[in-house]
């Protein structure tokens, strides 16, 4: 029997959340990190639903949301700022600053 040879030749992967990348909307190019295209995709769909334009602001928004699933499988603990907002907590919080008082 043959044995099986990974394709992966022992390299990590890149799991580095601050990783450029380059995204090419519908009439946009954006470069940067996962977090920063993300929070672009999601001020551009705003935009295009104040505007009216209800299908851009769907393409914008299903961008985002492929960058939001990016940043969580490289982040599980996640939570993007815009949450954090809704929450009522700094952008700067941490569920692990948490302290039990005894």
């Amino acid at each position: 029997m043959k044995r099986q040879r990974s394709r992966g030749r022992g390299k990590p992967l890149n799991n580095n959340p601050n990783r450029a990348y380059e995204s090419v909307g519908p009439d946009m190019k954006v470069r940067g990190s996962a977090q920063t295209i993300l929070e672009r995709y999601q001020q551009a769909g705003r935009d295009a639903m104040g505007s009216g334009d209800r299908v851009l602001a769907e393409n914008y928004l299903q961008h985002a949301e492929h960058y939001l699933r990016l940043i969580k499988s490289i982040m599980p603990n996640f939570i993007p700022r815009s949450e954090l907002a809704i929450a009522g907590l700094p952008s700067d919080y941490d569920e692990d600053d948490d302290f039990e008082g005894g």
